[in-house]
């Protein structure tokens, strides 16, 4: 008798321990989470980085708790600063020292700022996403942080590829064994290290710049250049443009009156495809590089991403989706999903080393530094206000 109260007592525990290890499979945990945002208030400038960063991350939020009830344990906390970016690291330091609910580590607006947070992502050992940063350096010093964007090499990839091509075909490009450039560029500094970027590889791809200059982020007068330019026409293939949004739209209109005919390209960081259809009827052919989901968005194929982006204008209040908030809305939708899984830091890093699935962006994985591998980009002619994909020669 003894020996069978003691076999059914064993039993009855390994039922117990076996309900408890399927139930805790399944369930989503209750306790509370974090995620520390850290970022320095540009509310003083024209700059719109941490009120996308806030706006794409509460939508996030907002819609990870309307799909999961259990996503009421999920909170975001934001650490703003005003001073140095060594400012940001001691405040964020103080609060990761007093509170053990924090799961992952976002920010900060720009490189410098990134580069401390990724000291504390080491010094915590908690999981750091990125969207603001260009220097990869970083993340191949820091194995904790993610760059959560295309990678600059992307987008000069595929400017290398256009300025080697002669664009006086729509929609099919022509390789030139050399090809001859000018360059127009500001002193943004996310700026000035595309253009230097590109600058380094041009001679590899048989591309001379024949002409180079650099202006002021606040120049809106460009006759003086384009003066320069109308006497380089049948020296050069393309006029290549590193300038803001704004600067962008102004040298285009006076291009246009100076009766500009040499094909352009824009960089991508300098042109929002979403004011395309702003743009006046162009007299010269006009290029870009935009990320692939602004195809998708504009042919009206993401019920998803269309949702989302007409959200966002509303939120952001800028009545643009710009290249970075579809970003950030699916870098921290995927560090909530990581979380509901039931997952601690170290194990939402170690899924994240692993993660390869398709996303709102697109495909995602990230390489050994930390970097998105896939490339979104897809060149562009832009026409009648519309974003038209072109291919290589080769490809058709």
């Amino acid at each position: 008798m003894r020996i069978r109260i003691t076999g059914l007592f064993i039993i009855c525990m390994m039922i117990i321990f076996i309900s408890i290890n399927i139930s805790g499979c399944n369930q989503t945990p209750t306790h509370q989470a974090e995620i520390l945002f850290i970022t320095k208030d540009q509310s003083d400038t024209r700059s719109l980085n941490p009120t996308r960063m806030e706006v794409a991350a509460a939508m996030a939020l907002e819609s990870c708790r309307n799909e999961n009830k259990e996503a009421k344990n999920i909170h975001h906390h934001f650490i703003r600063y005003t001073g140095d970016e060594e400012e940001g690291y001691h405040k964020a330091k103080a609060y990761l020292e007093s509170n053990q609910s924090v799961v992952a580590l976002v920010g900060d607006f720009n490189s410098v700022g990134t580069e401390y947070v990724a000291r504390l992502a080491e010094e915590f050992q908690l999981p750091h996403l990125s969207f603001f940063a260009t220097d990869i350096r970083i993340f191949e010093e820091h194995p904790q942080s993610y760059s959560y964007r295309s990678q600059m090499s992307h987008e000069t990839t595929d400017l290398i590829a256009m300025a080697s091509y002669r664009l006086n075909k729509p929609y099919k490009l022509n390789k030139l064994d050399k090809s001859k450039v000018a360059v127009l560029y500001n002193d943004l500094s996310n700026i000035e290290a595309r253009w230097l970027e590109f600058e380094s590889l041009a001679p590899a791809h048989g591309i001379q710049v024949v002409e180079k200059r650099q202006v002021s982020r606040e120049e809106r007068d460009f006759r003086p250049v384009l003066a320069a330019y109308k006497e380089l026409e049948q020296d050069v293939d393309s006029i290549i443009l590193f300038l803001s949004s704004g600067q962008l739209e102004h040298f285009l209109q006076q291009a246009n009156r100076e009766e500009i005919a040499t094909p352009i390209i824009a960089s991508p960081v300098t042109f929002s495809p979403e004011t395309a259809t702003e743009l006046p009827r162009l007299n010269m052919p006009f290029y870009s590089t935009v990320q692939e989901i602004y195809m998708n968005l504009q042919q009206g194929e993401d019920e998803m991403l269309e949702g989302f982006a007409n959200a966002y204008r509303v939120y952001v209040g800028y009545h643009q989706m710009d290249g970075l908030g579809p970003w950030i809305y699916d870098g921290v939708r995927l560090i909530h999903e990581l979380t509901l899984q039931k997952r601690r830091p170290m194990e939402i890093k170690e899924a994240l080393d692993q993660y390869h699935e398709k996303r709102m962006i697109g495909q995602l994985s990230f390489d050994k530094n930390g970097l998105i591998k896939e490339s979104t980009y897809v060149k562009v002619f832009i026409e009648d206000g519309c974003l038209k994909e072109i291919k290589d020669e080769e490809n058709h």
